[in-house]
C-alpha cells in the first residue's frame, strides 16, 4: 500500500481499508440473508457474482503503479528490504540466482 498512496497518507489509507472491511463483514451477511429470504437463493447468488464482475471491471480503471526494484534475497538478509518484496522473496527462495 505505501507504493500506491505514499508514506504520508499510509495511516489514513490503512484506516479506510480496515473500516471498509469491517463494515462490509458486518453488513454483507445481513443483506445477503434479506435478499435470499425475499427473492430466493439463486437470484441472490447471481447478484453476488455480478458484483464481483462489476468490481473486476471497475478495478481496470485505476492505474497500477510500477513496483520499486527490490534487492534479492541475499541483499535482504543483509538488511535491505522494500515494500512488496514478499513475492520476490518467495520466488528467490524457490529459484535462487547464482
Amino acid at each position: 500500500m505505501p507504493v500506491i498512496v505514499g508514506k504520508q497518507r499510509l495511516v489514513a489509507a490503512t484506516s479506510a481499508v480496515v473500516s471498509s472491511a469491517t463494515l462490509i463483514s458486518v453488513a454483507a451477511p445481513s443483506v445477503g440473508g434479506f435478499l435470499a429470504a425475499t427473492v430466493g437463493a439463486a437470484p441472490t447468488i447471481w447478484l453476488d457474482a455480478a458484483t464481483y464482475l462489476v468490481s473486476a471491471l471497475a478495478s481496470r480503471a485505476f492505474p497500477v503503479p510500477s513496483a520499486p526494484q527490490c534487492p534479492g534475497l541475499r541483499a535482504r538478509a543483509r538488511g535491505g528490504w522494500c515494500a512488496g518484496s514478499w513475492a520476490t522473496s518467495a520466488r528467490d527462495a524457490l529459484h535462487p540466482r547464482p
